[in-house]
């Protein structure tokens, strides 16, 4: 919370911090992104929840729902995760955002017929704000004139949107300073602190043949170990694909490394 929303969120170079996704997202079954997450109550509790408790009590502004569902239900619009846990029993009182199309996507799940229900259904279980899919922007305003929302939830949540833009100073600053976006990006006391943490937070097994010297001969195989676009990941954004350091060039650097690409990459197409 510090480093992005400081002490004062509506200073130049803060943003409101998002901790994500509520909740499960990173126990889909099999490791597949977007599944489905089947969890006891033991788990949720004690393993899943403590960390966004302690972002929620360090003051996180924001918080984005889960796109997978939990024991049967999208995230997206449990009432009982969003409200009930995250909250009354997590005394959260900010902003929920959706996943990106996920409001969309509850007619993928089964659990609405079409974008006017689905928009019902992810207000009324607390979303405040819907990411790209365009389901609040087509169908509130026809919900609300028609009866089947209610007005008092619309106002809750654009009263928390506005309460949020209030904080972040968006009534007087309504654009980002892009020049000063631009110094902090990937400089270089950022990208050294990433380094630092990335180096701290890994775990080695020992090895008889660890660590590793200039005398030793490596076999590398596979595409991955020299590819600079791949070590950036699906979600890389501003990432520079010419300043990673491949697998290949580090280990080189410490060994005689032996490489094979081994095979291409498969294709989606």
């Amino acid at each position: 919370m510090e480093g992005f929303q400081g002490e004062d969120p509506s200073e130049p170079d803060k943003i409101a911090a998002c901790p994500k996704h509520f909740v499960g997202y990173g126990f889909v079954e099999g490791g597949r992104d977007y599944n489905t997450v089947d969890m006891s109550d033991a788990k949720l509790y004690n393993t899943v929840l403590p960390p966004f408790r302690a972002a929620v009590d360090a003051g996180a502004l924001t918080v984005m729902s889960a796109f997978n569902d939990l024991n049967g239900e999208p995230c997206t619009c449990s009432k009982w995760i969003l409200d009930e846990v995250l909250r009354k029993e997590l005394g959260f009182g900010g902003v929920v955002v959706s996943d990106c199309m996920a409001i969309d996507e509850l007619i993928s799940h089964g659990c609405a017929e079409n974008g006017a229900e689905a928009c019902m259904l992810a207000l009324e279980a607390g979303i405040d704000m819907d990411m790209a899919s365009k389901a609040y922007k087509e169908n509130i305003a026809e919900l609300v004139k028609s009866g089947k929302l209610s007005e008092k939830i619309l106002d809750n949540a654009v009263e928390r949107i506005l309460t949020l833009k209030e904080k972040l100073g968006l009534f007087e600053r309504p654009y980002a300073d892009v020049e000063k976006a631009e110094e902090i990006l990937m400089c270089d006391e950022h990208k050294e602190l990433a380094r630092k943490s990335a180096v701290r937070s890994a775990a080695l097994i020992k090895h008889k043949l660890l660590p590793i010297n200039n005398k030793m001969k490596i076999a590398l195989v596979g595409p991955m170990a020299d590819s600079r676009e791949e070590l950036l990941g699906e979600w890389c954004c501003n990432g520079k694909a010419e300043e990673c350091i491949t697998l290949r060039e580090a280990l080189s650097k410490e060994a005689q490394v032996i490489y094979a690409k081994g095979c291409g990459f498969v294709s989606d197409s």
